[in-house]
């Protein structure tokens, strides 16, 4: 009798024991399941997210291509317009290009013009000098240190002048450079157009570094009040370069002699009509997003370069 009873509990504990092992099994296909189909939706979703940026990239060298505008302003449709720049694709996902300006506190939607920014292939040593200054807050001794690094990475050719230099991230790889500089003058520094600014749209620490390589820091900044307080009256300078640049400016604000002196030193590096621009594309697809920055030469209106930066949590 007891040996039955022994033989039944047995028993009792292997189908037990079997029992256990398939819910465990089952547990564990089931959470297998549940993270193809995780993949599969990423995955889809990342396919989605391609086909809005490139439609958004090809809406975008549109919308710039056919700008017919003589001379580029802040207040251009370009450089902000909700309405044009946010959207829905479709119930599940939107897109926005943010154009966030460094010297101002308002997230614009649109483009940010490149040229309102020092290009770092063509600046003079002077110029990024008083950049490092202005933007980054180093002493006149360090400045000069990192700014001979930037110029012997491009007597080296690290920092190279033709296509093949994509970003200026690589700035990152100068010895004499660190995060907290860069990130302080990132948004002020480019490697597209011609080395000159766009008047209508610069940086504030952009122009006070044009200003201040010769001129002293004083009359500078009031050089740079007055132009960027005819700007933001919604004012711009009719003339795209040379000596009428120069006469376009010195009609239009009242400048004191040394004030000249300053536009003088600087016209020749000044422009009011931009051909590259930047764009940065955020989208968010259900729990999905992805931030696509990109830059458009508004001559042909095409792409010539892309970063695309995913959120990684699964």
């Amino acid at each position: 009798m007891n040996t039955v009873r022994n033989n039944q509990g047995a028993a009792l504990l292997m189908i037990l024991g079997v029992i256990a092992t398939l819910a465990i099994l089952l547990t564990a296909s089931l959470s297998i399941i549940g993270m193809r189909i995780k993949i599969i939706d990423r995955k889809s979703d990342m396919f989605k997210s391609k086909m809005i940026t490139k439609s958004v990239q090809v809406f975008s060298g549109y919308v710039l291509m056919t700008d017919s505008n003589e001379y580029d302003s802040v207040d251009d449709v370009w450089a902000d317009s909700p309405e044009l720049f946010t959207g829905d694709y479709d119930e599940n996902s939107s897109w926005a290009i943010i154009g966030k300006i460094s010297d101002t506190s308002v997230t614009n939607f649109g483009f940010i013009d490149e040229e309102r920014k020092l290009n770092v292939r063509k600046a003079t040593f002077g110029v990024l000098v008083r950049l490092l200054e202005n933007s980054a807050g180093l002493d006149t001794q360090d400045a000069y240190i990192v700014a001979a690094g930037i110029e012997q990475a491009r007597i080296d050719n690290m920092i190279n002048y033709s296509n093949s230099f994509q970003t200026v991230y690589e700035l990152l790889y100068i010895p004499e450079m660190n995060s907290e500089i860069f990130d302080s003058i990132r948004d002020s520094i480019t490697i597209y157009g011609n080395g000159k600014v766009n008047i209508n749209t610069v940086d504030k620490n952009v122009l006070m570094a044009l200003a201040t390589e010769d001129g002293d820091q004083k009359t500078s900044e009031a050089f740079v009040e007055k132009l960027l307080l005819f700007r933001n009256q919604g004012n711009i300078i009719k003339a795209k370069n040379g000596n009428k640049m120069k006469t376009a400016i010195s009609e239009a604000i009242p400048l004191s002699k040394e004030e000249k002196t300053i536009l003088d030193n600087i016209y020749t590096n000044l422009t009011s009509k931009s051909n590259f621009y930047q764009g940065n594309l955020e989208i968010n697809i259900d729990e999905y997003s992805e931030k696509n920055i990109f830059i458009i030469n508004k001559k042909n209106g095409k792409v010539i370069s892309s970063l695309t930066l995913i959120d990684d949590e699964l």
